[in-house]
């Protein structure tokens, strides 16, 4: 038997999911509502009370994180990517040697930047 925070997680499951494909959302119900950037980061939505609802990782670069607050959703886009050029590929091991391995300074360097988004609805008058 499935309790209620099985209920609610399902339940949370399904909008995340729906969010996630916009495309199928727009298919099933027409909706005005629209994804809104904000300058705001996920920890000052964290901090807001806004709580982790859902992780979806498409790639080793990208995660969409989906964020939830009491009649609000907001979702924050992460993506990595490499700041400068890949370090040259060390020369193969010499005999007696086990591995090569890359200078430490020769270790890539990584970006991360993560814009954030809060699902707006229109207002009815």
């Amino acid at each position: 038997m499935i309790g209620a925070a099985g209920i609610r997680l399902t339940l949370a499951f399904g909008l995340v999911t729906a969010l996630a494909n916009p495309i199928a959302a727009e298919s099933r119900a027409p909706t005005d509502e629209q994804w809104r950037p904000t300058d705001r980061s996920m920890a000052e939505l964290v901090e807001d009370g806004y709580e982790l609802v859902s992780v979806i990782a498409p790639s080793n670069q990208t995660r969409t994180y989906f964020l939830r607050k009491t009649g609000k959703v907001a979702k924050c886009r992460e993506e990595a990517s490499l700041d400068g050029p890949l370090p040259a590929v060390p020369p193969l091991p010499s005999k007696g040697q086990a591995y090569a391995m890359l200078e430490s300074s020769d270790v890539p360097k990584m970006r991360t930047d993560i814009e954030c988004a809060v699902l707006m609805r229109p207002e009815h008058s």
